[in-house]
C-alpha cells in the first residue's frame, strides 16, 4: 500500500529507517530488539526535547522491586500535595525503560504542573503475561498507599501511557476502578493495545511499511505470551468491559496504525456503557508518533491535548473536593 497519507517529513523518516536496518524488530531476539531501540530511540525527536529534574525510587511490592522515576511538580511548595499523573512506557511489553519516556514525562510535568511517577514494570519474555499487567495495578495501589511521602494527592491521581503502555493504564484504572476503589480521576491512553487477534481493519490497512508491522506486533504478543491459546482469550478479557465507575477516557489514535481501530472501538464501547470520553484521531501519522516531535507538529498537539485534559481532570476533582461544595456528575461523553 503506498504511504501517501503519511506526512511527507514522516514518510522520509521511515525510508532512511529502512535503508538503515532501524525499522523492525521482529526478525531479531529481545536482546538484540532492545538494542536496536535504543539506536533509534532518539530519531525523529525533536533536538530540544526538554529534561525536567527528576529522582529515582524503588517501588516496593509484595515478591519483587520495579524501578520508578518521580518527576516532581515545578513550584510545589514544601508538604503541598500536588496531582500526580502515573506514566507507563510503551514497548510491546518487551523493549523500552524509564530513560525511553523521560522527554513524555517531562512535556507532562511541564504541561500539566502535576508530578509524573514513571513505572519500569517487569518486562517479556523474561517475566511473561500477566507479570506487566499485574505491575501496572500494583504500582498504582502503591502510588496511592504512599501519596503522602510522595507528596501527591490520592484523590487526584491519573494513569497515562501511550503503545503497550497505554494497555497498562487502561488495566490499572479498570482494577482501580473495580476492586481497589482507587479514584482514579483520568486514562490518557495513546493508540492502546486492547486485544491480541490482530484481526481489524487497521491491521489489513497498514499491515506493513507504516512504523509497526502486523508481524512486529505479533512479535511482540508472542514474546508477551498472549498470541494464541487461553493467555490470548485472558489478555483480550482485561479490557472486554469497560462500564462505570471506571475513570474517564482521553484516547488519542493515529490514522495509520494498525492498533487505530482497537483503540477507537474500545472508546465507543466505553461511551455506550456511560463512560465520560473524549477522542482525538490524528491524522497523517503512525503509531508512536507522539515521539516525532522532532518531524509533525501533531506530536506537540496530541500531548499538549492530553496535558489540558489532564489538568481540567485535576481541576475539577479539587473544585468538587472543596469544603461545602455540593456537585452532581452530568452522564455526558
Amino acid at each position: 500500500m503506498s504511504q501517501d497519507a503519511l506526512e511527507p517529513a514522516i514518510a522520509a523518516h521511515f525510508a532512511e529507517r529502512a535503508a538503515q536496518g532501524t525499522l523492525s524488530v521482529a526478525p531479531l531476539g529481545p536482546e538484540d530488539a532492545r538494542l536496536l531501540s535504543a539506536t533509534g530511540q532518539e530519531l525523529g525527536t525533536a533536538a530540544d526535547q526538554p529534561s525536567v529534574p527528576s529522582r529515582d525510587i524503588v517501588i516496593r511490592l509484595a515478591g519483587r522491586d520495579l524501578p520508578g522515576r518521580v518527576y516532581p511538580a515545578p513550584g510545589a511548595r514544601h508538604g503541598e500535595a500536588t496531582p500526580v499523573v502515573v506514566w507507563y512506557h510503551g514497548g510491546g511489553f518487551v523493549l523500552c525503560d524509564l530513560d525511553s519516556a523521560d522527554g513524555i514525562c517531562s512535556r507532562l510535568v511541564t504541561n500539566t504542573g502535576a508530578t509524573v511517577i514513571s513505572v519500569g514494570y517487569r518486562l517479556a519474555p523474561e517475566d511473561p503475561w500477566p507479570a506487566a499487567h499485574d505491575d501496572a495495578a500494583d504500582a498504582l495501589a502503591w502510588v496511592h498507599a504512599h501519596a503522602a511521602e510522595l507528596g501527591v494527592d490520592p484523590g487526584r491521581i491519573a494513569v497515562a501511557g501511550d503503545s503497550a503502555g497505554a494497555t497498562l493504564a487502561a488495566w490499572a484504572a479498570t482494577t482501580a476502578a473495580h476492586v481497589l476503589g482507587i479514584p482514579v480521576v483520568l486514562q490518557v491512553l495513546f493508540y492502546p493495545v486492547i486485544s491480541a487477534r490482530a484481526d481489524s481493519g487497521s491491521y489489513r490497512q497498514f499491515a506493513s511499511g507504516w512504523g509497526l508491522d502486523r508481524d512486529e506486533m505479533l512479535w511482540f504478543l508472542r514474546h508477551y505470551g498472549v498470541l494464541d491459546g487461553p493467555a490470548r482469550d485472558e489478555f483480550d478479557r482485561t479490557l472486554a468491559d469497560p462500564r462505570p465507575p471506571l475513570a474517564p477516557i482521553h484516547l488519542v489514535s493515529a490514522e495509520c496504525d494498525i492498533l487505530r481501530d482497537e483503540g477507537e472501538r474500545y472508546l465507543a464501547h466505553a461511551r455506550a456503557a456511560g463512560v465520560a470520553t473524549t477522542g482525538v484521531r490524528h491524522l497523517g501519522v503512525p503509531h508512536g508518533f507522539v515521539q516525532l516531535t522532532g518531524l509533525t507538529p501533531q506530536a506537540d498537539a496530541a500531548l499538549a491535548g492530553a496535558a489540558r485534559a489532564l489538568r481540567q481532570a485535576f481541576t475539577a476533582r479539587a473544585e468538587a473536593a472543596a469544603p461545602g461544595v455540593r456537585t452532581a456528575t452530568l452522564g455526558t461523553n
